[in-house]
């Protein structure tokens, strides 16, 4: 029975912190919301769940979902435009020979989905997506309850990840190549953090 490895997808999987901000910058005057100015200020919506981190930032949830709605319909349309890190697709392929692979994000199920396909990655077993559940806790804790015999990993980009994961209760695995850079996931203390694919993949074997 293979032990489980949950992925985070935008900043993980997906090189998508460019495109998004550009997304974002093209809906705010919709919605009457300032524009991003740089990467640094975007990602700080990511120190905790993405969903909070728009409230926290004066986003009333009632106008969030719109705009969110917006924002990945958009990202559906397009979902070309959105390149995967060089190498993940062997990297997986790699993985989950020996493990089970899925994907728990705060993008929407389709849409990553569709950019799965378009990339010909089959190795990704499930993808639940907050048109399921927007809580990322609450998404890892449903995998830990219904897998109990199974060890469980969560490996994400964000300061947020890590957070989440450790609360779901899983082991925690940091990444320094997506939204926030290596100082600040060192400061989210994950079980484990790594610089490349090559390590990923090093640290499963």
């Amino acid at each position: 029975m293979k032990d489980i490895i949950i992925f985070d997808y935008d900043g993980v999987i997906a090189d998508s912190l460019d495109f998004v901000i550009d997304i974002y910058n093209d809906l705010a005057p919709k919605y009457s919301l300032g524009k991003i100015k740089d990467k640094k200020e975007f990602t700080e919506f990511f120190n905790g769940n993405f969903f909070q981190g728009l409230k926290d930032n004066g986003i009333k949830p009632e106008i969030s979902e719109k705009f969110l709605k917006d924002m990945t319909d958009q990202l559906a349309e397009h979902t070309e435009k959105t390149p995967f890190f060089d190498g993940i697709k062997e990297t997986l392929e790699e993985l989950a020979e020996n493990y089970k692979l899925m994907i728990i994000t705060s993008n929407l199920s389709r849409v990553v989905k569709k950019n799965l396909d378009k990339k010909d990655i089959t190795s990704i077993g499930e993808v639940v997506g907050a048109d399921k559940e927007k809580s990322k806790v609450k998404k890892i804790e449903k995998v830990t309850k219904e897998n109990p015999e199974r060890a469980i990993y969560y490996v994400g980009d964000t300061v947020g990840d890590i957070y989440e994961g450790r609360k779901a209760g899983v082991t925690t695995i940091g990444v320094t190549w997506g939204f926030h850079d290596k100082e600040k996931m060192e400061s989210a203390e994950p079980d484990h953090l790594v610089d490349s694919l090559k390590e990923l993949e090093i640290l499963f074997e």
